[in-house]
């Protein structure tokens, strides 16, 4: 009859499950420290935000003073922008009708003169101002010259007679004359830069 080890099989079942116990011990371990080393860098980083964000404040807390003034010359210039922009529309139309009186006052022809400028506003903010100068000349070509003068001045636009008409005068007779022009609107005359510019 043959014999059975049996102490041996015991045996070697019992290293068998030893060595699986310390596979799991030593997995078990891996996963512990890999777990504690997670939650320390976690730990480290939610330190370190939390310094950062004090930092962060305390540096938004010194900027306030500077942010406030900031605020304060925002205020400000919003309620000096519409005073700005009448103040420079003002200046611009200035200059214009001095350019337009001043070139007027260099191109008259000898023996005529101006004796009356008037301008007629339109109801329309975008349509151009119609300006009347009366005068008086010594004859007819005088007239004509004076208005092709005019002509060459880009401010003005659409120069044309409304009436000539001979007169007595204390100095004697003479050519009454009334001659019209448009001087286009600034807000218009803006446009018309400003798409000139766009299609540029």
């Amino acid at each position: 009859m043959p014999t059975i080890n049996l102490i041996h099989d015991q045996r070697k079942a019992y290293r068998q499950r030893l060595k699986t116990s310390r596979m799991w011990f030593v997995a078990f371990l891996g996963a512990a420290v890999s777990t504690g080393g997670l939650t320390a860098m976690l730990l480290f980083g939610s330190i370190a935000l939390t310094g950062e964000a004090k930092n962060l404040q305390s540096k938004a807390e010194e900027l306030k003073p500077y942010r406030e003034v900031i605020e304060q010359s925002e205020r400000a210039f919003s309620q000096l922008s519409p005073r700005l922009t009448t103040l420079t529309t003002a200046r611009t139309d200035t200059e214009r009708w001095t350019r337009i009186l001043e070139h007027m006052s260099y191109v008259i022809p000898t023996n005529t003169w101006i004796t009356g400028v008037r301008s007629v506003p339109n109801s329309d903010e975008d349509a151009p101002v119609e300006v009347a100068l009366t005068g008086m000349s010594g004859q007819q070509e005088s007239v004509g010259e004076f208005m092709l003068r005019l002509q060459t001045l880009s401010d003005i636009a659409n120069v044309r007679l409304r009436y000539t008409e001979e007169k007595k005068t204390q100095f004697g007779e003479g050519l009454e004359f009334q001659i019209v022009c448009d001087v286009p609107n600034f807000n218009e005359s803006n446009k018309e830069t400003k798409n000139d510019s766009t299609r540029s």
